[in-house]
């Protein structure tokens, strides 16, 4: 039998303490997931300025050993 609104069972209902619970925990977990992401972002960009700052130094390396050897 295909599933449609006419025919799917009726909805359990739940006592206001257990929702209350439930949402509880989902909010526990919602805020956990948040905090790995948060951490997860915070570390890219820790990685995405320290790659920055590595290029820049190189970069200036190259130009000061390029005009060194190029001479005046």
């Amino acid at each position: 039998m295909a599933y449609s609104p006419a025919n799917r069972p009726p909805r359990m209902s739940v006592s206001p303490i257990r929702q209350s619970a439930i949402d509880i925990f989902l909010l526990k977990r919602l805020s956990a997931v948040e905090e790995i992401l948060q951490s997860f972002l915070a570390k890219r960009t820790v990685v995405a300025v320290l790659t920055v700052i590595i290029f820049r130094v190189v970069t200036q390396l190259i130009s000061i050993l390029t005009g060194l050897r190029g001479g005046f």
